[in-house]
């Protein structure tokens, strides 16, 4: 039959293992059905005065991955955006909105956009200068209860320096762990069983300590 002592050394055992298992970070699966260029504005086109010749290609699909603690980051390519212009006039400067859109499925279901105004210098693009740009502010997104997480597309400066073409990436950043729900954790069950079978083995010990004192008497 096992003793209180062994007992009390075989749950503080336990209870140091469950609260190492429950002080590791659960990992935040991110589940992205799709990403595509989105309300891309009028001023952009090809083939006339009017408009900025800058196209936006490719999209994402199907991507999964997990991010553990607060600061991880990943990054996935999401397409391109090719400039070709000689020279830009005051007519192609206007209607330089582009969005980019994220499909969730997890950590929360829904969309995401993210939103910027294209900036072109009007001039000839053979200056060195730069004469076409895009700027993303980041997108902060709340999800569970109190989780965070960040998104930030690359930002693109074109000149004579750059060439053509410059690829597009999303940079995805967790910020703050989902708390979780207000359980019963297992280590303090485990604790509350320690106190309980700790005063049993007080009581027993001073009963048999008067027990053995009542007997030399």
């Amino acid at each position: 039959m096992f003793s209180i002592k062994r007992i009390l050394t075989g749950l503080t055992l336990i209870c140091a293992l469950t609260m190492t298992r429950y002080s590791m970070a659960i990992p935040v699966s991110f589940e992205i059905t799709d990403g595509s260029w989105t309300n891309i504005g009028l001023g952009y086109g090809g083939g006339s005065e009017s408009t900025l010749d800058a196209r936006f290609f490719g999209s994402l699909t199907g991507r999964n991955f997990a991010l553990t603690n607060p600061g991880d980051i990943r990054r996935l390519d999401i397409g391109q955006l090719i400039f070709i212009e000689d020279d830009i006039n005051v007519n192609e400067t206007d209607n330089l909105d582009v969005s980019y859109v994220f499909n969730f499925t997890n950590p929360l279901i829904g969309s995401q956009t993210l939103s910027t105004t294209g900036l072109a210098i009007i001039g000839p693009t053979s200056d060195g200068a730069i004469d076409f740009s895009l700027v993303w502010a980041p997108l902060f997104v709340d999800f569970g209860n109190e989780g965070r997480f960040k998104i930030e597309l690359s930002s693109s400066f074109f000149s004579i320096s750059t060439g053509l073409s410059l690829s597009q990436v999303a940079t995805f950043t967790l910020l703050d762990l989902p708390k979780s729900s207000p359980v019963t954790e297992p280590p303090v069950i485990v604790l509350f069983s320690l106190g309980l079978i700790g005063l049993v083995y007080i009581r027993r010990k001073i009963w048999g300590q008067a027990q053995d004192l009542a007997r030399v008497t």
